[in-house]
């Protein structure tokens, strides 16, 4: 179980570790990236689409049931949309250790 705690990016800079410790893997670097990333709360940027308004849970959430059920669907990353599959493609990612109880976040 993770904890709950909230940390400022600023204040665990020196706690960051290479990536995170999921065993969570796909065929698919995007969709293994996709389970993997941390969840962002909205307003990643001034663009509109609805994603980037409400954050990254929802897309994190529907990978991850495909992946527990054993079955993407062959059009996934459409239904994601092209500019989250740019986003996350684009995108590199710092994990970081909790202080309090040495999970990666």
């Amino acid at each position: 179980m993770m904890c709950s705690k909230w940390f400022d990016e600023g204040c665990i800079a020196g706690s960051a570790v290479d990536g995170p410790l999921s065993k969570l893997e796909t065929s698919s670097a995007t969709a293994t990236k996709i389970l993997t990333m941390p969840i962002e709360r909205g307003a990643l940027n001034i663009k509109a689409e609805g994603w980037r308004v409400s954050g990254n849970g929802d897309m994190v959430v529907r990978v991850l049931g495909w992946y527990r059920s054993g079955k993407f669907p062959n059009d996934w990353k459409v239904q994601l949309g092209r500019p989250f599959i740019n986003y996350v493609q684009d995108l590199s990612f710092t994990y970081y250790k909790c202080p309090n109880c040495n999970t990666v976040i």
